[in-house]
């Protein structure tokens, strides 16, 4: 736990229809940082279909 008095609250941001990203909301306006960014999170189901061809 970091004991920093700033708060920075992690909001999801939709960069493509399926594809988020985890984007920091700092209380003052602040471009987007690289370190933050550029965190590609994918909700299909891909991730579900790379099981190697178990299922039947």
């Amino acid at each position: 736990m970091p004991s920093s008095n700033t708060q920075v609250n992690l909001t999801m941001v939709e960069v493509r229809p399926g594809e988020f990203r985890l984007m920091p909301t700092f209380p003052h306006p602040t471009p987007a940082t690289p370190e933050y960014g550029n965190i590609p999170i994918k909700l299909d189901q891909s991730s579900s279909n790379n099981t190697g061809g178990s299922r039947r």
